[in-house]
């Protein structure tokens, strides 16, 4: 009889669906904050089922929620089918390397906003 045994692999990524490297227009809104009306732009990284990682120009903070507006393009390649969804989501982590700051989100609502092909009933 051979011997099994157990061995522990130490967990570091604790992300559970999988990221796609994409490049996507995303809009950032603080939520909680009357003061600061003004979205932040930026480019997605990553983007997941449940979440995405971008590069900001301002510090967030981890739990600060968010309005997110995220141009999608269409599957068949043409630029006028394009959507954009419009997300709930929460900073789960902050990073900074010199003067870099990224942050990685979690999606926690998302609808379709907006088609650009023309139909625009809700």
């Amino acid at each position: 009889m051979a011997e099994t045994r157990d061995t522990e692999v130490p967990r570091t990524d604790r992300r559970q669906a999988r990221r796609l490297s994409l490049s996507l227009p995303v809009h950032l809104i603080r939520v909680d904050s009357p003061d600061n009306l003004t979205a932040v732009e930026s480019t997605t990284i990553n983007v997941s089922s449940t979440g995405f990682y971008c590069m900001v120009t301002e510090q967030f903070q981890v739990g600060e929620r968010l309005r997110c507006l995220i141009g999608m393009p269409a599957s068949s390649g043409n630029p006028s089918e394009s959507i954009t969804l419009e997300c709930r989501a929460r900073v789960v982590r902050t990073e900074q390397s010199g003067s870099r700051l990224a942050i990685a989100c979690h999606i926690e609502e998302y609808r379709v906003l907006s088609a650009a092909s023309g139909d625009s009933r809700g």
